[in-house]
């Protein structure tokens, strides 16, 4: 549907953040005016009272660059293919660059005081608002580089932007061929729309959508493999220029996380493959497929209309089964979703995901492609519980800490998705509904735990390669990853050599090692879920607490508010066991619906 043909109410409210282009414009400008004032800070960071005053304008100055750049992605992701959008884009682009290199200097000053006057500083109350960076800046000084190095470092954000790239190519300019139905109807294939058509009951458009869109991948497979792989030199450049020994000790050193977190949970889902291929091996059974390939994992288990969920319906759904989070949590919810923090339905040119995006002095926004199903509910409530976190810690935190670890940032989320998801579940009295949303939670345990254990693989090998120096081709991805296919599902599926070239889809190999978060949001989400369903109050308050509390903390120690210890195999274990009664539960139905 076209962008102006929608009801307003189910736009996200941009002007939120500038009421115009020209205001934007203009604070592109006071941007660079606050800038020239934080240079003039240079070789004078010497005492706490200058050092203050430089903090607090620089804070100043992020949280206006935080609603430019807000504002820039906000617009790429609904109106990329104009050229105000261009322009826009390079503005943010450019201020953020110019950002960059005019505080490149404070890091490698401040950081020579010594560590006793850093700590003193950051027990000042003057200093409160800065407590977690000044400690922060102690712990990183074996990774700070002296000025010139920042500056080099700071000039490649002007050329080195590669999943804009990836999400131009993807959703704006790589020609996708129509499905063509046996009728001879054409129908559109794009990104956005891929998932709705592996969802469709009928195995012929599935079969045409998988193979449609994957031979468009593999007829840029040099272009895709060329961007990535430029991509993932570029965090090598970085993680070697910061004098880290690899990329992924580097984001697991800034993410406060525990190197051997992928260890652990790779090691509980390594033992639970046969459980993945257990629950495939039910589904071909029940489609009745004897050649039950990759694009058969989501087709629907029963043939009945299920019921649309369209969105005065969803919205109720959303709220019943958030219940359990108490009044407050509800009306900030309802506030969300009726004052247009959301921009809710699929459009020409649209962004094909769906994301949260936080902007401290506004509020968080909120885009999804909604298609009236349960699952776009369900995706919809996991937005909201990014959303409902990012705002309460804006509420309790100052700027600084109000964002939430990337470790933890998945778990929030999740916990919204399973609870709706759960609701569903457990209020539907009509056994083809029943089935149908257990396989859909079914398909998050695939989606949030296996293939995302998959694709951290997949990272790890990338990255082991480039960084030992060894050379990287567009077929060594294309393999590994087929290889990869072929572990997790043994012969329970047929994999086709298409399937090799599913990795130059995913956006998030864009933020490297970031997919790992959702095995540890979605295994923490399952454990958290059943203490809230519980009713314990203490409880509930301990997890709001955790929300409200952003990175003011350690992940190890505000994860302690939820009971969750991620070095803890068990908590892996534990949402595996749950998938293994799920599909047990399954199983039983679709042998009482015989």
């Amino acid at each position: 549907m076209e962008r102006e043909k929608q009801e307003e109410k189910f736009i996200w409210r941009i002007e939120d953040i500038y009421p115009s282009l020209e205001a934007f414009v203009n604070d592109c400008d006071r941007l660079k005016l606050k800038l020239r004032k934080l240079e003039g800070f240079k070789g004078k960071l010497n005492n706490p009272n200058t050092i203050l005053n430089y903090l607090n304008l620089e804070e100043e100055m992020e949280r206006s660059l935080e609603k430019i750049i807000v504002f820039s992605h906000m617009k790429k992701s609904t109106c990329g293919a104009e050229a105000e959008c261009a322009k826009i884009t390079d503005l943010a682009q450019d201020v953020s660059v110019k950002a960059g290199i005019a505080t490149s200097f404070a890091g490698d000053e401040i950081s020579k005081l010594a560590n006793d006057q850093l700590r003193s500083m950051a027990k000042d109350p003057a200093f409160a608002n800065f407590k977690k960076s000044l400690e922060l800046l102690i712990r990183n000084k074996p990774h700070i580089r002296e000025e010139s190095i920042e500056k080099l470092v700071s000039h490649t954000g002007s050329f080195s932007d590669f999943e804009s790239i990836f999400q131009s190519l993807s959703d704006i300019e790589m020609p996708i061929a129509d499905i063509v139905l046996k009728n001879g109807k054409h129908l559109t294939l794009n990104n956005s729309n891929y998932s709705k058509f592996l969802h469709s009951p009928d195995r012929f458009v599935r079969e045409q959508a998988y193979n449609k869109l994957y031979d468009a991948y593999r007829k840029l497979n040099l272009t895709y493999s060329g961007i990535y792989l430029n991509a993932c030199r570029e965090s090598n450049f970085i993680t070697q220029t910061y004098n880290f020994k690899t990329t992924f000790e580097r984001h697991c050193f800034y993410d406060e996380a525990d190197v051997n977190i992928v260890s652990v949970l790779l090691k509980s889902v390594k033992k639970a493959l046969p459980l993945l291929q257990r629950m495939q091996k039910i589904r071909k059974k029940a489609l009745k497929i004897d050649d039950y390939s990759l694009y058969d994992i989501f087709a629907p288990l029963t043939n009945s209309k299920l019921p649309k969920y369209y969105y005065t319906k969803a919205e109720k759904t959303i709220k019943d089964s958030l219940k359990v989070m108490g009044e407050d949590y509800i009306t900030l919810i309802n506030h969300a979703l009726h004052d247009r923090w959301v921009d809710l339905y699929p459009a020409k040119n649209k962004d094909s995901s769906c994301y949260c995006i936080s902007c401290y002095d506004v509020h968080p926004f909120v885009l999804t492609n909604y298609n009236n199903t349960a699952e776009a509910v369900s995706t919809l409530s996991h937005e909201l519980g990014h959303a409902m976190q990012s705002y309460l810690a804006g509420l309790s935190q100052p700027f600084g800490t109000f964002e939430c670890s990337r470790l933890t940032c998945e778990i929030a989320s999740t916990v919204n998705e399973i609870l709706t998801k759960k609701y569903i579940i457990d209020s539907t009295t009509d056994p083809d509904e029943k089935i149908a949303a257990i396989d859909s939670l079914l398909g998050d345990f695939y989606g949030a735990i296996y293939k995302q254990s998959l694709y951290t693989e997949f990272e790890m090998f990338v990255f082991s390669r480039i960084e030992s120096g060894e050379s990287v081709t567009f077929e060594d991805l294309n393999k590994k990853y087929y290889e990869l296919l072929k572990e997790y599902f043994g012969n329970s599926v047929q994999i086709s050599e298409l399937s090799g070239f599913e990795w130059s889809r995913i956006p998030h190999f864009y933020s490297p090692f970031y997919v790992y978060k959702y095995v540890v949001g979605f295994s923490s989400a399952i454990n958290i879920c059943s203490n809230l369903l519980s009713g314990e109050k203490a409880y509930k308050d301990n997890y709001l607490e955790f929300l409200k509390s952003g990175s003011s903390k350690s992940p190890k120690e505000l994860l302690k508010l939820a009971g969750i210890d991620l070095l803890d195999e068990k908590l892996y274990d534990n949402a595996l066991q749950l998938y293994s009664l799920y599909i047990d539960e399954l199983e039983a139905l679709l042998k009482e619906k015989k």
